[in-house]
């Protein structure tokens, strides 16, 4: 397991739940590099790249790698520029992987938290960007770990369900698209960001706050048409 108080670094801390994780890891005594969209914005490859090849030179290592970043664009496909897609593809899968294969690889961290989103379980219309990137980041990891070919390698898994953030405020709407369940209310983050810490303390590889997104996402596979059929904007 990895060194309980050592270095994390938390990519996405400049507000909502990575802002959060940041401070909790703080008072828990962990020495902390925040980075904001600002510092590193991995929507930009070659941004991302720079910042491994940085982190090799200094040999910096870290307890912890935290993958918190996250932005939503949303609209029905006839609406959505392509743009979109790999913007997103990029933002919430690519970088991600390659940070953690990169510092991995280099021996500069062995354990890794990522959230990811009830989104990437059950398809639901207007969101297909952000749940495309989600999706295939889940489906990296449940591979990482069906191969167990990164030994050494921790990796926690946190399916949140809502979080109470400007999250959704912030969403880039395409066409007049309305995104689903305006309005309700989510976790404290404080508090989620507590419950990450105490399953990351523990070396825990999973941790599911929200099942119905995964359940409904095992119905949405048994009953595609079905669920295509009744979810379809009317």
């Amino acid at each position: 397991m990895s060194e309980p108080r050592g270095e994390a670094v938390i990519f996405g801390a400049g507000s909502g739940l990575g802002k959060a994780l940041a401070d909790v890891y703080r008072e828990r005594g962990h020495p902390v590099l925040a980075l904001t969209r600002q510092d590193l914005d991995l929507r930009d490859a070659a941004a991302v790249g720079r910042w491994l090849e940085a982190a090799r030179a200094s040999g910096r290592r870290f307890s912890r790698c935290i993958v918190s970043a996250g932005a939503l664009q949303a609209g029905l496909l006839s609406d959505l520029p392509a743009e979109a897609f790999a913007e997103s593809i990029r933002l919430h899968a690519l970088s991600p992987i390659e940070i953690m294969l990169g510092l991995s690889r280099a021996g500069l961290c062995r354990r890794f938290v990522f959230i990811l989103s009830g989104a990437g379980d059950f398809l639901m219309p207007g969101l297909s960007p952000y749940a495309l990137g989600k999706r295939a980041l889940k489906d990296f990891l449940y591979m990482a770990e069906m191969e167990r070919s990164l030994p050494g390698v921790e990796i926690l898994r946190v399916s949140p369900g809502g979080v109470a953030t400007p999250f959704n405020k912030k969403a880039r709407i395409y066409g007049g698209y309305r995104l689903p369940g305006a309005g309700r209310r989510g976790r404290d983050p404080m508090e989620l960001a507590r419950r990450i810490y105490d399953a990351d303390l523990r070396g825990e590889k999973a941790l599911v706050l929200s099942r119905l997104p995964g359940f409904l996402g095992k119905l949405q596979s048994l009953f595609g048409g079905l669920a295509a059929f009744l979810l379809r904007p009317r």
